[in-house]
């Protein structure tokens, strides 16, 4: 009787796939994993180990085609997995997952929780200084600033192969933006493309969204992603001499379209956001209590 009891329990959890960030690796989840494993007891966790380090440096698109198929493979061979699953993923991993979500026909996905993830991209300062090393490896890269950048990472070689040109988006330079980048503005249904109903309808048909980053006021950085307000889907104004207002979610063409089904998922009850002051960009994948707090109940 007690070890039915103990399979019942351990089988009451969706199991969990957690994707790192930039720079990164698997093992960014571990304290998560060990917070389920003493609040959550049972509830699997698999942190993926794909694009670890230097390699999270890769093209957003083949990052995304890759991941996919990976996890494509688990979900149809680990019977753990076919009752659903939730997705847990930081900073640029947030991002990816959530791509992920719109590029995947049939998946059962419950939560997908999106944790200071760049959903719009961005556009900072601070996040250049943070991969000056990084930078002078690329004799290209070496002179970059906030100013400049827009017109090095719109080449097609760094489009297809380099991940911050993925998600640089310079608002004062909108249309280059949409013309030239490969990634955001196709993800984001900024553009026309054979595949924007499924984006769409993909996001739209899960259970539960979570965005959630820290709310660092005037300051536009979170420590690794910046503007924060990207996590939630704010960003800088797009058009033309707006272009360093900063905007809520409602104010952009993704909202006031719905683009990409975020309206639905709010319409219907399943949509969650939240820019919480000053949790800082690692603690929403390392604090025990931000994790507890934030987002613990999402995973049931």
């Amino acid at each position: 009787m007690f070890f039915l009891l103990l399979l019942t329990l351990t089988q009451a959890y969706l199991p969990i796939f957690c994707l790192h960030g930039l720079y990164s690796n698997a093992g960014a989840c571990r304290d998560l994993k060990n917070l389920l494993n003493n609040k959550h007891r049972g509830q699997y966790i698999l942190a993926l180990d794909v694009f670890e380090e230097a390699a999270s440096l890769t093209g957003l698109n083949i990052q995304v085609e890759a991941i996919l198929k990976k996890l494509k493979v688990i979900v149809k061979t680990d019977s753990r997995w076919w009752r659903g699953f939730h997705m847990v993923c930081h900073s640029q991993g947030a991002l990816l997952c959530r791509c992920i979500t719109q590029a995947w026909d049939d998946h059962k996905i419950h939560s997908l929780v999106s944790l200071a993830g760049p959903q719009m991209g961005v556009y900072s300062t601070a996040y250049l200084d943070q991969y000056v090393q990084v930078f002078a490896n690329y004799p290209a890269l070496t002179n970059i600033t906030i100013n400049n950048a827009y017109q090095i990472f719109d080449g097609v070689p760094w489009q297809k192969t380099f991940s911050i040109a993925n998600l640089w988006h310079d608002a004062y330079h909108e249309q280059n933006f949409l013309d030239n980048y490969l990634f955001l503005p196709y993800y984001n249904n900024l553009v026309a493309h054979e595949n924007m109903d499924q984006y769409k309808r993909n996001l739209a048909a899960v259970k539960q969204a979570v965005f959630l980053i820290g709310d660092f006021g005037d300051y536009d950085y979170d420590g690794g992603v910046g503007p924060w307000q990207s996590g939630v889907w704010g960003y800088y104004g797009t058009n033309g001499d707006d272009g360093r207002t900063m905007k809520n979610y409602t104010q952009h063409r993704i909202w006031q379209e719905d683009l990409i089904g975020l309206r639905a998922l709010d319409d219907a009850g399943r949509l969650y956001m939240e820019a919480v002051r000053n949790v800082e960009h690692g603690e929403w994948i390392h604090n025990w209590n931000i994790m507890t707090k934030y987002y613990l109940d999402y995973l049931v």
